[in-house]
């Protein structure tokens, strides 16, 4: 990690037992942010995970601590530039303060042969970082956090060619603008990026045309709205993708049909607050590897979803249907279909709209063995199964193959009148069963176990 402070330099180390550089690589990450918040006056974490960081932190508060990060470039697998205007308030854009930060990176740079990942944050402050366009060529992973549209303009101006060993790329552009739209990016010519994440930008977001898309294998775009046209057009355009996240989808029409095949696709997730028609989108993707499915939208995209998984056959292990009150919005035998497209390595259920309880019955009969967690919604026959089912765990009769370890349902139809006929009396006994979380509630109904 990188931290640039005048008044830090200053405070050279006086005592003559100055760690050696064996005891400097020994120190835990508490004792590191320990000493960085005596010296400095600011309180850095520093986890195991990111152990690497601190001896950086160091070299910038003493000459010392300098001279143990030039006899050491083993730990410097990741760089970590903080360009925070509280450790030199007003001096972040002076010239002296930005030749200091490219004194220390080609310092860095010119030491190490090894590729590195750089984590620039407010790097809207370096605006055009120097010492940046003489070592892109060593990059393995960059992370531009909080810059500004003048420095992702700069970006894509860079000369082609300039990532050969590229392989994960962050933006975080903090503007309202429309980011420009040139013809060409230096990341078209980076044959190794296979990881592309936008965090936030501006309306009307990034141009995806500027990336190697056929190459691509996980796009998370999370802060940025995204049309439900664009995300068709990225994900046709996109075949090599595993993962794949859009957590901000706005209205759009899909003009060209036909399908969309993604023999890799193994995470899909897609969060909008509009009302999509996910009948343009989800049938006509083909995924027969995908495991991991999750959609939030103010309504169940209950058909399109049955379709898709008809469609793909796939291994599913997580179904996660996120929608706010929409509990009476579809026929339960379409919700039992949807059940029948389930795969027996089913491990994680969610769906916000209540089922009949064929799921439980069918549980009974050992069919989704593999079933860990169950959250969603019961009508008044699910309840009743449900019970049975849990029933046959407190005394024992349940089949060993069952993974249950937690069920959370909210019950609709039943009312606190009717809810002793659902013979809720083996509740004492259900305490006794072991690896089980039970959540039920309702009208009358509030059992936590």
């Amino acid at each position: 990690m990188v931290k640039v402070n005048n008044a830090i330099d200053r405070q050279e180390t006086t005592s003559s037992e100055v760690p050696s550089v064996s005891r400097a690589s020994e120190l835990i990450p508490e004792i590191l942010s320990e000493i960085f918040l005596r010296v400095t006056g600011r309180k850095i974490i520093l986890s195991a995970l990111y152990h690497s960081k601190g001896p950086w932190f160091l070299g910038h508060v003493c000459s010392h601590w300098r001279n143990v990060l030039k006899n050491t470039p083993q730990i410097w697998g990741n760089i970590f530039v903080d360009l925070d205007d509280h450790i030199l308030p007003g001096h972040h854009r002076s010239r002296p303060w930005i030749n200091i930060v490219n004194e220390s990176m080609y310092f860095i740079f010119s030491t190490t042969t090894a590729l590195l990942d750089l984590h620039i944050q407010h790097g809207a402050y370096i605006g055009q970082p120097e010492f940046f366009v003489a070592y892109t060529n060593r990059l393995r992973g960059l992370t531009l956090e909080n810059c500004l549209l003048e420095t992702y303009i700069w970006f894509l101006n860079l000369p082609k060619n300039s990532f050969p060993f590229l392989e994960r790329i962050v933006f975080d552009v903090l503007t309202e603008d429309a980011p420009p739209t040139p013809d060409t990016s230096p990341l078209q010519s980076a044959p190794n990026l296979h990881s592309v994440t936008y965090q936030s930008m501006g309306l009307p977001g990034p141009n995806y045309s500027l990336l190697p898309l056929q190459q691509i294998m996980e796009l998370y775009v999370q802060g940025v709205q995204v049309s439900l046209t664009i995300v068709h057009e990225i994900l046709v355009s996109s075949p090599s993708l595993v993962i794949c996240q859009f957590l901000n989808i706005k209205n759009g029409s899909i003009s060209v049909g036909g399908g969309i095949t993604m023999l890799f696709l193994k995470m899909l997730m897609l969060r909008t607050m509009d009302e999509l028609d996910w009948n343009q989108l989800l049938p006509s993707i083909f995924a027969p590897q995908l495991e991991d499915l999750l959609i939030a939208s103010p309504q169940v995209p209950l058909h399109p979803t049955i379709l898709l998984l008809e469609k793909s056959n796939c291994p599913l292990v997580r179904l996660i249907l996120l929608s706010p009150g929409s509990h009476n919005a579809h026929d339960l035998r379409e919700v039992d279909y949807l059940i029948d497209q389930l795969p027996a390595c089913i491990t994680n259920l969610y769906i916000p709209i209540p089922v009949s309880g064929s799921i439980f019955r069918r549980m009974s009969h050992g069919e989704f063995p593999m079933l860990k967690i169950f959250q969603g919604e019961v009508n008044a026959e699910g309840l009743e199964l449900l019970v049975e089912l849990i029933d046959s765990y407190a005394d024992g009769t349940a089949l060993r193959e069952q993974s249950l370890t937690f069920i959370e349902v909210q019950v609709w139809g039943v009312n606190s009148d009717s809810v002793a006929h659902y013979n809720l009396r083996g509740v004492d006994l259900w305490k006794e069963i072991k690896g089980l979380k039970i959540i039920i509630q309702g009208q009358g109904i509030n059992i936590v176990l």
